[in-house]
């Protein structure tokens, strides 16, 4: 005998949109070189070279990290200002450490956004990196 079992729809999900996830921004005025991250547990290590472009003048300015989930959502961190906060005339190497925030599992992350701002608390570089090319 037959039956037919009513199909349950799918939960809907939410639309995944890549042109936000990887829209790049990068006004030319610092260059990101070498960014490299390391997981231990919950621990988070990353360190990148931070070099002005505009060679005739001290750039100043903020960075900060979002991590992306695998479902395209992001996750805040909390970061310690005192290593992301910079005055460079040439280069200067970053290097900061933080805890995944709560619920986050290393398994659940794609990427990390990496965003500069300068003084005026505009964006001058942004860029999204997928976890498997920066962990070392």
């Amino acid at each position: 005998m037959l039956t037919s079992a009513a199909a349950e729809p799918e939960p809907k999900q939410p639309e995944l949109n890549l042109n936000r996830i990887f829209t790049r921004t990068d006004t030319r005025q610092v260059g990101v070189d070498n960014l490299q991250a390391k997981m231990t547990k919950r621990k988070v290590s990353v360190s990148f070279e931070l070099n002005n472009l505009q060679t005739s003048k001290p750039i100043a300015g903020e960075v900060d990290f979002v991590f992306v989930r695998k479902n395209g959502s992001e996750a805040k961190i909390k970061l310690n200002r005192n290593d992301l906060t910079f005055q460079i005339q040439r280069f200067k190497r970053i290097r900061t450490t933080f805890l995944l925030p709560e619920g986050l599992n290393a398994d659940d992350i794609f990427g990390l956004r990496l965003e500069i701002k300068g003084n005026d608390d505009k964006v001058i570089f942004s860029e999204t990196y997928p976890l498997y090319n920066i962990l070392a």
